[in-house]
């Protein structure tokens, strides 16, 4: 498995969010002729795979930490992309001395993290030669990274994956409804108390207007409900069509919301490491595409 691509990024967690990121890194570096690998353990690497004809690589979550090392020693990467956890989900790239590192700095929770890997904040290594700041940080987890004296970027606009790039079509059966009526579409891959709170949300805003009809789409198995229900993925694809989107507030959502501001409903749920209330509170993200100025800054870190 001798990698020919000299970027590797890093993808943990099990769902959408960090991997959907890392592709789109990818193909904006495809686009300007470098090659990236993406390591994951979510249980969409096959699938992200096959739509984006990039090259993804799982590894299981229950292996993630113990594999890393080997994995590393066979793809052989110039640089590696490390997204939102400096020294990964799990410490796992703590003590891999002698690789380049970047980090995507997305909103994080350090104290949590350095709980739950058993890290103190040291600066001295591996060190992260570059900073792509991806959204608005704390002042202290700003502070910490500028510490660790590394290249700081900030993006003009938000990382976003090329959903219209994408060559898939929506079941006929939503097709249709987007097309007959006015669609409040809710779009959540998450656990299914947090898809019932956005239902309600999106019931509460048809209420509101007077029109409306709830559809859920999501890439995980829901069981039967009271609306229609559709697994597709990228669900952006749709947006254009819907009278309005609820989603959750990660980050990939409210990047998503900057182009659809006034029809783009965006609810809040308790993360473990992330403060998605804090996201919403923070000014509109603008319509800037992110994924192209990161790799730009990957591709002149690869050059010097």
């Amino acid at each position: 498995m001798k990698s020919k691509a000299p970027i590797l990024l890093a993808a943990p967690g099990a769902g959408l969010g960090h991997l959907t990121r890392a592709c789109a890194v990818a193909l904006a570096l495809k686009k300007i002729g470098i090659e990236a690998r993406v390591v994951t353990h979510s249980i969409h690497a096959h699938g992200l795979a096959g739509l984006t004809g990039c090259t993804v690589d799982f590894i299981a979550a229950a292996f993630w930490r113990p594999s890393i090392p080997a994995y590393v020693a066979t793809v052989n990467p110039k640089l590696v992309v490390l997204d939102t956890f400096p020294w990964g989900i799990r410490a796992e790239w703590r003590s891999l001395g002698g690789l380049r590192y970047a980090l995507l700095a997305r909103r994080l929770d350090v104290e949590a993290y350095l709980r739950a890997t058993g890290l103190e904040w040291d600066p001295s290594g591996p060190q992260l030669e570059r900073v792509i700041r991806i959204e608005s940080l704390s002042a202290d987890q700003t502070a910490r990274l500028e510490a660790t004296g590394g290249t700081c970027h900030d993006l003009e606009g938000r990382i976003r994956f090329p959903a219209h790039d994408i060559p898939t079509d929506p079941p006929d059966e939503l097709a249709g409804l987007l097309d007959q009526q006015p669609v409040v579409l809710v779009v959540h891959s998450g656990p299914e108390d947090e898809v019932m709170r956005l239902v309600d949300l999106a019931r509460e805003e048809c209420r509101r207007t007077g029109e409306g009809q709830v559809a859920i789409v999501s890439t995980r198995q829901i069981p039967p409900l009271p609306c229609p229900v559709f697994r597709f993925f990228p669900a952006a694809r749709l947006y254009d069509r819907a009278f309005r989107i609820v989603t959750g507030a990660g980050y990939n959502s409210v990047s998503e919301r900057a182009l659809h501001p006034d029809s783009h409903l965006c609810l809040p749920f308790a993360r473990r490491y992330d403060d998605q209330a804090g996201r919403l509170a923070e000014p509109e993200a603008g319509q800037a595409e992110g994924s192209a100025q990161t790799a730009r800054i990957l591709a002149d870190w690869l050059d010097s």
